[in-house]
């Protein structure tokens, strides 16, 4: 029987309760006095209820189990190449060998670093994530200490893990992709003790596991197969796909964080409930600790908050193509969304005649973006042959595993956005446009204490810059800056006066320096959504494509001391999108955060090119 409780580490350190737990496998009637609250019935009761019908294990964690022998076939080919021994799958749970293999493999890559600059500074991130990782998996405070001992998932995990180290070790391709996936790992999946107690009985909490570990054995094995590739092979590939191996690495890296998310959101629901229940029961004893209890709380509420509203986001997006363009025009009206939006923001703003200011001073037109979003979902309901829309594309962009991270995933992501068409195609714009459009819609002045703000630029619309004003790119930042008072009227006097008297609407420069400027005063409290579209249209001629590159330059570095700094911070979620290659501004992105659609694609959810 004890072999159906979830997964404990040997570490000698039992409390009595959880010693009284084990002796059987249910808790000892002894610490069962005092009332305890029954689900089912809504009640309190004055003993324990009778325990549940067994969980189908074996069942649940199907999914983990077949990318579990995924990762052993993967890491015993590579070990057979290698000329090693295999894995052995039946060893003990020690997550100290891979802390023994990771140092030594950093080993190596240090002296490798110091030829290769490129990829220098990496083993420092690598070593602190896994050292705290395998305490804590050490200590049974890894999410798989949910997995029952009896299923065998905790060697094969560690082996592979192992295998990874000793191929990085002595594998020269993709390092620098891999070090950025290994640097992230440990932040994804460490910190996990408190939902693990919470939620070691809920059936719906071990499919998720299972859900997780299938995905985290997925990408392990997919290193591993290009560590097995030979060297002319891999090299080829990587002449015809330059991009290849780490546009799939950053696909199965975004679903093992969105895994990862499924998995705490659910959890923290758990916890709120079990809070709840734990504070009727405690009466006047909790009021004594409401203040810990309220800190507690107010953390979880906030990250299910935000939780709710990327899933409900996504799915107004993702929720069916045709559905979405039969009712996206009669569901919303954007003028009056973003005017009603406006209007509230700023009369609740301390004192109100400041923001306005700077908004009429700088002439903020409030109807630009909203013109721009629905030219661009019309498009999707001309007929076939009417617009230049490939629905397959489209398509195929909501399902991509990046982008779907990228809008659902609680932290803060970059990404560019290459649609792998024509500059005449509308494709990335519709698309682009479908997740403004429901951002708006979803981030509506509420009640709530979460800050969401959305801003967007569409550049195709604005193509020609002799007949258009807003086809500059000073109005691309400007409309930037004046759509984030617009959306968070509530910076300080002196920002906003700073703002006024600092920004030269008619110089990228200063405007980009006054956007930074006030993402800094956000509070941590907000998220900022940013949608940049159809860059390519800005590139002509070359002063143009100079000054939107230094937009995006200063976006990016925005972003990166926000995201780097150790003091609490806004979330940012930056997309930057063009049709075609934006090769003007790639180096500014980590090769891990481009997207590059090829230019023919599979047909996904029934779709062929064209609209039908």
């Amino acid at each position: 029987m004890s072999g159906l409780l979830p997964g404990r580490a040997a570490t000698g350190e039992y409390e009595v309760v959880e010693f009284m737990d084990n002796l059987s496998g249910t808790v000892h009637p002894a610490l069962t006095w005092g009332p305890v609250w029954d689900p089912s019935t809504g009640r309190w009761l004055q003993r324990r209820p009778e325990p549940s019908a067994a969980l189908d294990y074996p069942s649940i964690y199907r999914e983990g189990t077949d990318a579990r022998n995924t990762l052993i076939e993967m890491s015993n080919r590579y070990l057979t190449k290698a000329k090693r021994s295999p894995i052995d799958t039946f060893c003990s749970d020690d997550w100290r060998t891979v802390r023994v293999s990771m140092d030594k493999a950093c080993l190596a890559l240090d002296q490798a670093a110091a030829r290769d600059k490129d990829v220098s500074g990496f083993t420092g991130k690598i070593k602190q994530g896994f050292h705290a990782l395998c305490n804590n998996a050490g200590a049974g405070k890894f999410f798989t200490a949910m997995i029952p001992n009896d299923l065998g998932f905790s060697a094969p995990l560690i082996g592979g893990l192992n295998v990874v180290f000793v191929a990085l070790e002595q594998t020269g391709f993709h390092r620098e992709a891999v070090y950025k996936a290994l640097e992230r790992l440990p932040r994804i999946l460490d910190n996990y003790d408190g939902f693990i107690e919470t939620a070691a009985e809920d059936e719906e909490m071990h499919r998720r596991t299972a859900k997780l570990y299938a995905e985290v054995c997925l990408t392990l094995a997919h290193i591993l197969n290009w560590f097995m590739m030979n060297s002319f092979v891999a090299g080829a590939r990587r002449l015809l796909n330059p991009s290849g191996f780490t546009g799939k690495l950053g696909d199965r890296m975004a679903e093992v964080d969105m895994a990862a998310q499924e998995f705490k959101v659910y959890a923290a629901r758990l916890m709120l409930k079990k809070q709840d229940e734990m504070f009727q029961l405690q009466g006047w004893t909790a009021l004594q600790n409401e203040r810990q209890f309220q800190e507690v709380r107010s953390e979880l509420s906030r990250f299910v908050e935000r939780a709710d509203l990327f899933g409900s986001t996504q799915a107004r997006v993702f929720e069916g193509l045709h559905q979405f363009l039969q009712c996206a025009m009669q569901r919303m009206d954007m003028e009056h969304a973003l005017t009603t939006q406006s209007t509230r923001l700023l009369q609740s703003q301390k004192p109100r005649v400041t923001a306005k200011k700077v908004l009429s001073t700088l002439r903020y037109d409030r109807g630009l973006l909203f013109n721009d979003i629905q030219d661009l979902l019309q498009l999707g309901s001309l007929p076939i042959g009417g617009s230049r829309m490939d629905m397959n594309r489209v398509s195929n962009l909501q399902a991509d595993p990046r982008l779907r991270a990228w809008l659902t995933v609680d932290g803060s992501s970059l990404l560019l956005l290459n649609g792998g068409t024509g500059p005449l195609s509308v494709s990335t714009s519709f698309f682009s446009a479908n997740i403004v459009s429901s951002l708006l819609e979803e981030t509506q002045p509420s009640s709530r204490p979460m800050v969401v703000i959305t801003l967007a630029y569409f550049c195709d619309r604005h193509g020609d810059y002799r007949d258009d004003a807003a086809g500059w790119p000073s109005e691309l930042a400007l409309s930037l800056l004046l759509q984030l008072i617009d959306r968070y009227p509530d910076f300080e006097v002196e920002d906003l006066k700073q703002t006024l008297e600092e920004t030269n609407p008619r110089d990228v420069k200063s405007i980009c320096a006054s956007f930074t400027r006030l993402l800094h005063r956000l509070p941590a409290t907000a998220v900022v959504f940013l949608v940049i579209d159809g860059l390519d249209s800005f590139t002509m001629p070359a002063s143009r494509e100079s000054q939107t590159r230094d937009i995006i330059e200063a976006l990016v570095q925005a972003y990166n001391s926000l995201n780097n700094s150790q003091s609490p911070s806004p979330i940012l979620h930056f997309l930057v999108a063009s049709p075609t290659r934006s090769t003007f501004v790639e180096d500014l992105f980590e090769e891990g955060d481009i997207i590059d659609m090829p230019p023919s694609l599979p047909p996904a959810h029934g779709y062929s090119t064209g609209f039908g």
